[in-house]
């Protein structure tokens, strides 16, 4: 990050930084519809690390006049929060050996409205390595596609898996999921 919070140099990676930083109040992030528009189709994003949500963050791509595309090629959006957080009107592309979504928090993630679209050997929502997340984990309106052969969702987690009006395709295990007192919706 620069520093540099002006107009059209405002970067996510800033955005959530901000937001980390203050526990007391949740952010809404959303994007400039000048630089995102319609023209050319979706924009992209591309992370150069990755994205840890540690406070109350909504990541939301919506209102404009085409959606977000955050595109993930060796790092990870990491849910390492206690509070709720929402990922929303995008798209998620990952490559590699990149998870779109890591749990490694006991808050609440929604993803709602999100085109996830993964073609590598890492699991598209899922815990990290030995980390066990008690989120509750709500999908909906949303596609799940993994073109490699790992699972598309590896939860093993104390908390509650609620999908609906979701897609979810792939190569590998579609649905991997451990422990116990979990309720699935």
């Amino acid at each position: 990050t620069d520093g540099d919070y002006s107009e059209g140099k405002f970067t996510l990676r800033e955005a959530v930084a901000i937001a980390n930083a203050d526990a007391d109040n949740d952010y809404i992030i959303t994007f400039d519809s000048g630089v995102f528009s319609s023209v050319g189709g979706a924009e992209t994003i591309t992370l150069s690390d990755n994205l840890k949500l540690e406070e109350g963050i909504t990541i939301d791509g919506g209102g404009l006049d085409s959606v977000a595309d955050v595109e993930i090629s060796a790092y990870s959006l990491i849910h390492q929060s206690s509070e709720l957080i929402t990922v929303k009107n995008m798209i998620i592309t990952t490559a590699g050996s990149a998870k779109s979504i890591i749990l490694n928090g006991s808050g609440k993630l929604i993803v709602d409205t999100v085109s996830i679209n993964l073609s590598g050997t890492a699991t598209t929502i899922g815990e990290w390595g030995s980390v066990t997340s008690d989120s509750d984990i709500v999908i909906s309106n949303s596609s799940i596609n993994h073109a490699g052969t790992a699972n598309v969702l590896s939860l093993n987690n104390a908390g509650d898996l609620t999908i609906t009006d979701t897609s979810i395709t792939g190569g590998g295990r579609l649905i991997v999921i451990s422990g116990s007192d979990k309720n699935i919706l």
